[in-house]
Order: structure tokens, then sequence, then C-alpha cells
């Protein structure tokens, strides 16, 4: 989380301050240690961070300057510790640089066309089934006969009337076709595998698909239906779980449980209180229920739909029942797909995650040859059609020595005139190395077939890695973006070292600080109380007689809940007025305080005035106050380390857009 920060509140400030400085014109701004920094540099951090669009707050170029000294001081400090020669710090930078370079490696216009299909299909969905014979992505051609025979054998039975359903029942090496007969239910774009997506958008509803070849093997698809997108929906639930094995006992419990919280709902009780109280869901109860956004696909079909069935916000569902045990649905909000323009950085995001952006890597290696007049020669790659043999496909080929003597002539040639200005030549003995690297134990196949094949992949690697080699050059905002990365991984491990981890780790220091600084990290007013929620006035009253005759919380439970499980619910300890609803409507002192709104009893057996906090009970809080003060003490002690220089004239001049 430290580091999401780091970059979000430092990152712009590591613009491409070497392309500017190169500008004669540009006066020099300020100098730390000898290294100097243009106005136009300043300018360029000074104006991305001081957006008046953006959440921060705006700083005149005086204050920013502050900032900024700050920050040069502590990247070089890191320089001057060596952090940046950590083989671990190394790794990390080749990451980042790797995720930053993919964008530029792809084909824009063809992964433009992706986004643009993809929102396309989101307007509809298709509701299908499928069968499906298993055959893996690198099997022997053989084995993906086979399977290609044993699907084409079961679509001549379905388009012959057979009932699909018992098809996929019998045939289909989906685990789930047993139970639900291949049927897929309603699903849009970016839900499944592309090749499948693609098949089910192309079919019409009846048809039958021919088979479609994915990662997991071969498919046919009978479509069903499609519709309208029914869009997005913002809903929470409370879930009682029960799984669907559990024993009648536990089943009649739930299905009472979930009866019992419905009841309340319709009374009108807070959903999302009854949600935190009672649901099982804990990834959502804390919110009261509140779940992300989901379209089809998203849910079991149960869930989803009862869910999209709701017909206005704030509707509540009956009970229903899935295989994690039985909800209520509450509908807050709905959704159709947004306009293309502001769908596309979403969709852009999840294209290029999805196999199906791969082509776009293609489309740009075409382009790249043109770009660069890459010459190829077909007579030099021809030579390797007689030099493979039957070891080749059992992974025990190597070339001989006398083999690789004659592997000097060029297969293409790169004529980058612009960028690099010179010619880069990828020889026979590169794709020598490289086929001898593929050479495993598979099913033999057509040699020169097998060798065009493997050299388009080696010809794409070549020219992939030749255009990534190039892409500071090529690219000015790519150079900027590495320089970006590479001295905010350097500030993270810095500051990790000098401020996050001595906070946590100097418990000595900590405590001192704490204190110290005592009184910032005080209580308010709060009481010593007992909390008793009621589910009915009844209950309440109840509640009521049994306190008044001395009974303990035990006692009251075992009184209250004997026909429901909802009875009363009872909270024991400190609280402040915005800790506990209830609360707030009573009275601050001893006593006892009823609230037949809310079915609520206080019992305030202590009024406790303003407090320190203990050092256990503020130490978030004390821990974050003293990293800013080692941090400022560490500041001080950087600015009397290293020389720095502000040309004051020149800031004078520094004007916000």
């Amino acid at each position: 989380m430290m580091r999401n920060v780091l970059f979000m509140t430092l990152g712009l400030c590591f613009g491409s301050m070497p392309l500017l400085a190169q500008k004669k014109s540009n006066p020099i701004i300020l100098t730390v240690e000898g290294e100097q920094v243009t106005k136009a540099d300043f300018e360029l951090v000074y104006n991305k961070n001081n957006n008046v669009n953006s959440n921060i707050e705006q700083k005149s170029p005086q204050e920013y300057m502050e900032l900024f000294v700050n920050y040069k001081l502590k990247v070089k400090e890191a320089e001057e510790l060596g952090l940046d020669t950590i083989p671990k710090y190394q790794k990390e930078l080749a990451g980042y640089v790797k995720q930053l370079s993919d964008p530029y490696l792809v084909d824009n216009e063809f992964a433009e066309s992706l986004v643009k299909e993809a929102y396309d299909r989101l307007q509809e969905d298709v509701r299908a089934s499928h069968i499906l014979i298993k055959v893996a992505e690198d099997a022997s051609p053989k084995d993906t006969l086979v399977a290609y025979n044993s699907i084409n054998e079961i679509l001549i039975k379905a388009k012959g009337g057979q009932d699909f359903g018992e098809l996929a029942m019998e045939y289909s090496q989906d685990p789930s076709a047993k139970q639900n007969k291949g049927d897929l239910g309603y699903f849009s774009a970016l839900r499944m595998v592309y090749p499948f997506e693609s098949a089910a958008f192309n079919t019409a509803v009846g048809d039958i698909s021919n088979p479609v070849r994915t990662s997991y093997g071969y498919h046919i698809i009978k479509v069903v239906d499609k519709r309208e997108a029914v869009g997005q929906i913002r809903a929470a639930h409370i879930m009682v779980a029960v799984k669907p094995d559990a024993d009648p006992t536990a089943q009649q419990n739930a299905k009472s449980k979930i009866d019992e919280i419905y009841s309340q709902v319709m009374n009108g009780s807070d959903f999302s209180q009854l949600a935190r109280t009672y649901s099982d869901d804990r990834g959502s109860k804390s919110r009261g229920g509140e779940l992300p956004w989901f379209g089809s696909g998203r849910m079991v079909p149960e869930f989803e739909k009862a869910a999209f069935s709701l017909t206005n916000d704030g509707e509540v569902s009956e009970p229903i029942r899935t295989q994690y045990g039985w909800h209520i649905i509450k509908r807050l909000e709905r959704k159709n797909t947004g306009t293309y323009e502001e769908e596309y950085e979403g969709l852009k995001r999840k294209v290029e995650r999805d196999r199906r952006g791969q082509g776009s890597k293609q489309s740009l290696v075409t382009k790249l040859m043109e770009e660069y007049s890459v010459k190829e020669y077909p007579k030099n790659l021809a030579v390797f059609n007689t030099m493979l043999d039957s070891n080749y496909f059992n992974g025990q080929f190597k070339f001989s020595i006398d083999q690789t003597k004659g592997f000097t002539k060029p297969l293409f040639v790169i004529n980058d005139k612009k960028f690099k200005g010179e010619k880069t030549t990828v020889s026979q003995s590169e794709f020598a190395t490289y086929l001898e690297s593929k050479s495993r134990r598979q099913k033999a196949v057509s040699i020169p077939i097998y060798v065009q094949e493997q050299y388009k992949a080696f010809r794409m690697e070549k020219m992939l890695t030749y255009e990534e080699s190039i892409l500071k050059i090529k690219y000015p905002e790519y150079r900027a973006l590495v320089q970006e990365y590479r001295d905010g991984i350097l500030l993270f491990e810095l500051m990790d070292q000098k401020i996050w981890k001595k906070a946590v780790n100097d418990s000595a220091g900590l405590e001192a600080y704490y204190h110290e600084h005592q009184s910032d990290f005080m209580w308010g007013d709060r009481v010593e109380a007992s909390i008793y929620t009621c589910n009915s006035e009844e209950n309440l009253n109840k509640v009521q007689e049994l306190l008044k005759a001395g009974a303990d919380d035990s006692t009251v439970i075992a009184e209250t809940n004997v026909t429901s499980q909802l009875g009363v619910d009872i909270r024991t300890g400190k609280f402040s007025k915005k800790d506990v609803t209830a609360l707030s409507d009573a009275k601050w002192e001893k006593g006892t305080h009823v609230s037949k709104e809310g079915f609520t009893i206080v019992v305030i057996s202590e009024v406790l005035a303003p407090q320190p906090k203990t050092l256990d009970e503020a130490r978030g809080l004390v821990t974050s106050a003293y990293q800013n003060q080692l941090e400022k003490d560490w500041l001080a002690n950087l600015r009397t380390t290293y020389t720095f220089s502000v040309n004051q004239e020149v800031l004078e001049t520094v004007k916000p857009l």
C-alpha cells in the first residue's frame, strides 16, 4: 500500500528531465550535488502535480520547490547508498519496465478494433450450451485429430435431432455438464475465452456452431437465446450459509433463520444493519451486505435471476436458495452499458489482459517490418529443412560444430535509418540456437512446415526485442515513465529503511514519542455500557422487566431467544455516541435508557471523561505521527549533508498554468 501511495504522491515528479535538460536555452533553476535541473524540467513536474483538476492542494512555485528539493535529496541519498545496485531492486525495476513497454509492443490500431468489438458485443447477452472434448494446446497431431473427430461425431448427432442437453450429459468433458446439461446461462463479452465468445456471438439462436478450438479443447455451442444486455446491477444481500448436503436439521434452521430475517426486513428494519449482524458472507457483511457491480455471468444463475428480476431500486427479493445457502437480495442501483467513450478505458485494460490481444503483436511486427524495410533471405532459411532429423522430435537435437561454422548468412536485416541509424542483421546461427532450445519430445511433423512456423515465431521475438531496445529513443514519454518508476522504487526502498521500518521496529523511540505527545491522542466522551438490541417491542418490554429483576445477560438471552435467534443481541464495552446509533438518543448519564423506536435499551454503568488513549489503543496513529517526525528530522539532515542551490530569480519567473 505504501508503495502505491509513494508513486501517487511522487511519481509525477520523475519526468523526462534528461531530454529537456538538453535545451541550452533553459536556465538552471536547481543544482543538487552538481546535477542541474532546468526551469523547463521544473515547470513540467510542477504543472503536472499542481493541476487545478487534481485533488492535490495547489501550491505556489516556491512551496513546490521545497518538496522538489526534498525529492531530489532523497534520490541522491538512495544512489549514494547503492540501492540502485541491489539485485532485488534491479529485478523489480525490470518487471515494471516490462509492464511499461508492453503497450508499445502491440498494434494499437488492431487493439482498438478489439475494444470496439467488445463494446458492440456488450450490447447483447447470449445464452448458450456447449459440449467439450478436451485436448491440450500442445497436443500431438494424432491426439488433436482424435479429439476433432470425436466432437464432429457429436455434432452430427446434435444436428440430426438428438437432444443437446442429453448429449452434453453423456459426452461432454466439462465437469459441470452432469448437473447443468452444458447450459452456461447468459453471458456477454469478455466472460468467455475469445474463440468461444466469437462463435457464440456469430451463431444464430437455435443453431449449433461448427467445432471451436480453445485452450481447453474442442467445443460445439448451441445458442439458446439472445437478448438485449441487462446491464449491471449493484445489490446488497444477506446470506445464511448452509451446504447443499447439510443434514435436515441444519437445512431447517437455516431456512427458519432467513425467514425471520426476511420478516424483519419486511417490517421496516434496516437492511444494512441486519446484514452486518446476521449475514454469513464475510466479504460483504461489514459493508452492510453491499456487493460490487455485476452483470451477466458473474453470479450463480439463481442469484443473478433474482437480482435482475427486481424492478426498482430499494426493492427486496424473497429468500432464494443457491449452492451457498439462502439469500435475501436488495437492489441498490442498476445501469446500462455506458457510451463507448465512458467504457473505453476499462474495456481497453480487459482486452489487453485477454488472450485476444495477442494478435496485435503479430500485426505490429508486420508494420515494423515495413517501417524498417526488413529484407528477408528465404534461401538462407531453406537450408534448415535438410538439417533437422528425427532426434529433433525426441528432444536430443544439437547442431554439429561443422554445421554451425557455416551459419553466418543473414535470415533478415533490419534497416533502421531513423532511430539507430544502422542495419541490424539476424543470422542463421541465432535461429539455430533458437531451434535447439525448442527441441523436445513431440510428434514428428513435416520438417519444412515446422521450420517455417518456428521461423515466424523467432522473427516476431527478434522484431519485438529490437523495438523494445529503441523505445527510449523512439518514444520520449516512455523514457520519462521508466525514469519515474526507477526513482519511485528507489525512494520506496529508502523510505522503508529510514522511516517506515524504523518507526515500527523502534519500540523505545515510539514509546518515548507517545509519552511526549500523549495529549495528541485522546479519547472523547465515552460510556461504559451494555446495549440490548431487540427485534420487537414485545421483546423490548421482556428484556426491560428482566433487567429490572436483576437478571444477568446469559439469563436475558435464554429467556428472550426462545423461539427466535433474533430476539435480543447484547454488546458490552466502551462506546462513544458515534460508535452506536442508539447512544445518539440516550442521555449521557448513568442509568437505563430505552429507545422504543429502535427497540434498544442502553444501560450506562459509567460515564468516562476524556482521557489519553493507551499506546496500544492509538498505536496506528502514534506510529504514523512518529514516522512523520522521523522524516522531518531526516530531511533536515539531508539538507546539511548534500549541497544544493535554488536560483531564486529563475524560480520567480515560473507561473502556474
